[in-house]
């Protein structure tokens, strides 16, 4: 029997309260009584120590995205799509980068009330980005996207790519990352049972074929999280 979503409460023992819910996903990720989009909007809007538990964590990945930007994106007023935005952890990193002009979206309202609070995004929508065909942004509405942490094979899936080269102008870019085990290829770690690999390979091939992205690079990130190997991935609009 899958998992009740509202269920999860806290760490097990000595297990980091991140790893925990990650393994918790993974559990009621076969529960049909529930859309995705309805999992993870009751699993986040009830995670009240986020922040907290981010830090304790040695989370990097808001900082690591927001230099990485930078680096690619040296205009720091581009318009920027905070895709996943939480509660603006990768946001205050993007501000402290000299970056300007954010749009945060996000499937917790909860999480996004506290970004708003922060005063660092311009506007901030409350939508799925992850099982929807489109997105509520306009054709090449964006300068760049910066994804953190939301590409896995329970959140934002790789079909999302698709409208993300809709919404980045020509010459833009999307940037993701995440935990670098659902990207290899040992069972264990890639939840074949979600198609998550290969999906992936089969949406980033086919923009690729098609000529609308262009990878820039794949990069290894030792210090994604305490023991948790990251990934980062960049990509050209075209």
């Amino acid at each position: 029997m899958a998992a009740e979503v509202n269920s999860f409460k806290g760490p097990v023992g000595n297990q980091p309260r991140v790893d925990q819910y990650h393994n918790f996903l993974k559990n009621y990720a076969d529960d049909s009584t529930l859309t995705a989009e309805q999992k993870s909007a009751k699993l986040y809007d009830g995670w009240t120590t986020y922040e907290e538990d981010l830090v304790k964590a040695s989370y990097n990945g808001a900082s690591l995205s927001a230099m990485i930007l930078s680096k690619l994106c040296p205009d720091k007023t581009i318009s920027v799509l905070d895709c996943g935005a939480g509660s603006g952890l990768v946001g205050e990193q993007l501000v402290a980068q000299g970056f300007t002009n954010l749009i945060g979206n996000d499937i917790s309202q909860k999480l996004l009330d506290i970004a708003q609070k922060k005063n660092i995004y311009k506007k901030l929508v409350c939508c799925d980005a992850g099982n929807v065909v489109q997105l509520p942004f306009e054709q090449n509405e964006f300068d760049a996207i910066v994804c953190v942490g939301c590409v896995s094979p329970t959140g934002i899936r790789p079909k999302a790519f698709v409208d993300w080269a809709r919404v980045v102008k020509p010459g833009g870019v999307f940037l993701f990352l995440g935990r670098h085990r659902y990207w290899k290829k040992d069972p264990k770690n890639e939840w074949p049972e979600l198609g998550f690999l290969e999906e992936f390979n089969t949406v980033v091939r086919d923009l690729q074929n098609s000529k609308k992205v262009q990878m820039i690079f794949k990069r290894i990130l030792p210090d994604y999280l305490e023991k948790t190997e990251g990934v980062a991935f960049a990509f050209r609009v075209l």
